[in-house]
C-alpha cells in the first residue's frame, strides 16, 4: 500500500448560508493534494485536533505528516508581542499543527513544512521569526510576496553543498517563488539552514536529529512541479521516508 500522507488544514469562514447559520470549512489546497499523488503517495486531509490524544490517534492512521501554509503564526508561541504589520493569526490552527507535529516527531514520522508550515517547524524547535520583513529585516532586497501568480519562479536560492532530504536539487542555485511576509529569524535548536535566498532569508531547513525526519521549505514547490520536477522530489521525499 503506499504512503498515507497526512496533510494539515487551513479554515475559510463562512457566514452567508442562513440555514445553519456561521459554518466554516477545514480545507488544504488542491495543490497539496495532487503533489501528493503524483510523488506516489495517498494523501489525507486532517482535521484540526485539540488534544494531544486526538493527534496521536490520527498519527495512528498517517505515515508521514505534510505541514502547510496559511495564516501568521501568533508571535506569543516565540515570548513576541504582535507587531503592527502582523495580518490575522488564529491561535485553535497554531494549536492543532504543534500537536500533530509532536505527535508525529513522538512517533518517529517524517514531517515537511512548507511556507507557514516550515516556520511553525522553526517555532516548535526553539526558534524566532521576522514577523513582517519589510518592517524588520534591513537586509531585504528582493520581492518575497511576488506579484506574479505562485506557479511562476521569480527569484534564486543557493543551496548549501552538504544536505540530506534536498538533495534531488542537483545544481547550486534553484528557482524558487515567493508568497511570504514572515521568515525564520533565530532558527530552532536541532535545526540546519540548507538553502537561502540572495538577500540572506532562509529558505530550507533540515533536523540535524538522526532519528527525527523533519524538513521544509519556505517557497511552494506545490505549485512549480508541473514545469520544474525538481520540486517534486521535495514530495518524493516525504513519500520515501514514509515507507
Amino acid at each position: 500500500m503506499k504512503p498515507i500522507i497526512g496533510i494539515t488544514t487551513d479554515v475559510l469562514e463562512r457566514t452567508s448560508v442562513k440555514t445553519y447559520g456561521d459554518l466554516s470549512k477545514q480545507y488544504a489546497e488542491e495543490a497539496f493534494i495532487q503533489a501528493i499523488w503524483q510523488a506516489q503517495g495517498l494523501p489525507f486531509q486532517l482535521p484540526w485536533v485539540d488534544s494531544p490524544e486526538q493527534a496521536q490517534e490520527l498519527l495512528m492512521v498517517i505515515d508521514g505528516l505534510l505541514v502547510i501554509g496559511g495564516h501568521d503564526i501568533s508571535p506569543n508561541l516565540y515570548e513576541e508581542e504582535p507587531h503592527p504589520a502582523i495580518t490575522a493569526f488564529l491561535p485553535d490552527r497554531d494549536r492543532s499543527d504543534l500537536l500533530l507535529i509532536d505527535a508525529a516527531v513522538q512517533a518517529k514520522k517524517p514531517v515537511l513544512g512548507i511556507c507557514r508550515g516550515m516556520q511553525l517547524l522553526n517555532v516548535y524547535q526553539g526558534g524566532s521569526l521576522y514577523q513582517d520583513l519589510s518592517a524588520q529585516y534591513a537586509g531585504l532586497k528582493i520581492q518575497h510576496q511576488q506579484n506574479s501568480p505562485p506557479h511562476i519562479a521569480t527569484h534564486t536560492i543557493t543551496w548549501e553543498t552538504s544536505r540530506q532530504y534536498f538533495k534531488g536539487f542537483t545544481q547550486a542555485v534553484s528557482q524558487v517563488n515567493s508568497v511570504h511576509h514572515q521568515a525564520i529569524k533565530d532558527l530552532g535548536r536541532d535545526l540546519k539552514a540548507v538553502a537561502y535566498s540572495k538577500d540572506g532569508l532562509i529558505e530550507a531547513i533540515e533536523s540535524t536529529q538522526e532519528d527525527c525526519n523533519f524538513f521544509g521549505t519556505q517557497w511552494h514547490p506545490e505549485t512549480l512541479w508541473q514545469k520544474n520536477g525538481d520540486h517534486l522530489k521535495v514530495f518524493e521525499e516525504l513519500v520515501f521516508l514514509s515507507r
